[in-house]
């Protein structure tokens, strides 16, 4: 059975993706690779990306023909979503580049908290030169990710989530921490996933093709 990974070209002034491919590897594949960047089939499993250095780049262009050029810009290897097959672009990876062109309102990140000292896990440095301009504005939110007062400490696991919303659309902050204060209580569903989808700028059908095709199937899957 072959896994499909996608690579992308990186513009590292945005963090965006600017080209993206695919390409399917059996599992000897896959290992070889991984090798190469430093990662395991579990990690990439994950959502662990990986920066392709030039051997692992000459590996994907001698065996499966990839024509990504690294010399002018990096690329990354991730593992392949549902997402990657809908008929518009995600905002994931690409938040910066639309905001800065004012086609997208809000953006939120999250990674532990008290936040990692080792490694950036949410690209405030990108970010944070906008909020300083008065383009954006910018929110930190601490959410519990589970009941105080459980006795699994797992179970009062914080989670920090930075939100970066237009000068002028700083109403969305307040109204996405409310929904995710609302959905902690009462649960996910159809109707949080339509909100958050608008509240980061997508068009109606855009949500509606995203729940039929990826939100639908996979609570489908989850409810078995």
């Amino acid at each position: 059975m072959k896994r499909r990974l996608t690579i992308e070209a990186i513009d590292p002034s945005t963090g965006s993706p600017t080209i993206k491919t695919y390409v399917e590897l059996d599992d000897q594949e896959l290992l070889e690779l991984c090798s190469l960047i430093g990662l395991s089939p579990a990690e990439i499993d994950a959502g662990v990306e990986g920066d392709l250095k030039p051997n692992a780049v000459a590996l994907l262009k001698a065996r499966f023909g990839v024509l990504l050029d690294s010399a002018t810009r990096p690329l990354r290897i991730r593992r392949w979503y549902e997402s990657d097959k809908l008929p518009y672009e995600v905002h994931t990876g690409r938040e910066l580049t639309l905001m800065l062109k004012g086609t997208k309102p809000l953006a939120y990140f999250y990674g532990e908290y008290p936040p990692r000292s080792d490694f950036e896990e949410i690209p405030e440095g990108l970010f944070d030169r906008y909020v300083a301009s008065g383009t954006f504005v910018k929110r930190e939110y601490v959410l519990l990710a589970g009941k105080p007062g459980q006795a699994d400490r797992a179970a009062e696991r914080r989670i920090r989530i930075i939100l970066y919303a237009l000068a002028d659309q700083e109403w969305r902050i307040n109204a996405f921490i409310l929904l995710l204060e609302t959905a902690a209580k009462s649960g996910w569903s159809e109707g949080f996933e339509r909100m958050q989808g608008s509240l980061l700028g997508y068009e109606e059908w855009q949500n509606d093709i995203f729940i039929e095709r990826v939100y639908m199937p996979l609570h489908t899957k989850r409810g078995k």
